[in-house]
């Protein structure tokens, strides 16, 4: 084992458990760390080497820098705390992302079969008390991702579109629908900053996902969204005041 892989599993990572902040610096637990390297060592399993010392940079510390980078890491930091050169830190991060995005099992996937979800719908039940929620098959929200304020020649010349008044920054916003473990099954950009959630739905196709889902299958949301049969949300303002209605709010 090379001594920069030693470094990486024996000093860093043994420190980082000891601190308890492996979670903290790579934003998962040491386990799904380990799981990620074994899925991604197909693609990074060709070696490239640290221009400083001419030794190999293993996956496992590919994968580390890439999460640290991801996780807001400076490139300072990387550099020290991993004892790469500066290029190879944008080396590693560059090929830690192209290995993500092409790993076939990480790929955020919509069911497409009854049987897809129907896998999905029985999560949802098994974590109701008693089985209650029987229909689901998502949980469907929106995200506004803060951006710098776009040049005019990117934006059709229309900046104000991407500025949100409620978050007061220029941005846009993101679409996800999600399973009961948290897993994305559908993420997109949806709209400029400045538009709502229940435009944006429309603007990311929802309607033809809420059209191919089977019959008596929903997904669940917050009051952002329009009420339909496919779609959940809670009761608001003055609705609350019904007893009845408690448990939905």
């Amino acid at each position: 084992m090379s001594r920069r892989r030693d470094i990486l599993r024996n000093k860093l990572l043994e420190k980082l458990r000891h601190q308890g902040k492996f979670h903290t610096r790579f934003r998962m637990s040491e386990t799904a760390f380990n799981d990620l390297v074994e899925l991604l060592r197909p693609a990074l399993k060709r070696v490239i080497y640290n221009s400083r010392s001419r030794q190999p940079i293993f996956v496992e510390l590919v994968v580390a820098i890439g999460l640290r980078w991801l996780a807001g890491g400076t490139y300072q930091e990387i550099e020290d705390v991993f004892g790469v050169s500066t290029t190879e830190a944008y080396r590693s991060r560059n090929k830690f992302i192209d290995a993500l995005l092409n790993c076939d099992p990480l790929q955020i996937r919509l069911p497409t079969t009854v049987t897809e979800w129907e896998e999905v719908r029985k999560g949802f039940e098994s974590k109701s008390s008693g089985g209650v929620i029987n229909g689901c098959v998502g949980a469907i929200d929106g995200f506004f991702q803060r951006t710098l304020m776009p040049r005019k020649k990117d934006c059709a010349n229309n900046q104000t579109a991407y500025f949100s008044g409620h978050y007061e920054h220029y941005g846009v916003n993101c679409l996800g629908i999600c399973d009961v473990e948290g897993r994305y099954l559908f993420f997109c950009v949806a709209s400029p900053g400045k538009t709502n959630d229940a435009l944006s739905f429309v603007n990311a196709g929802c309607h033809e996902i809420l059209r191919d889902m089977p019959a008596g299958t929903y997904f669940v949301g917050d009051a952002a969204f329009e009420l339909s049969e496919k779609l959940i949300t809670p009761f608001t303002g003055s609705q609350r005041a019904n007893p009845s209605r408690d448990l939905y709010e």
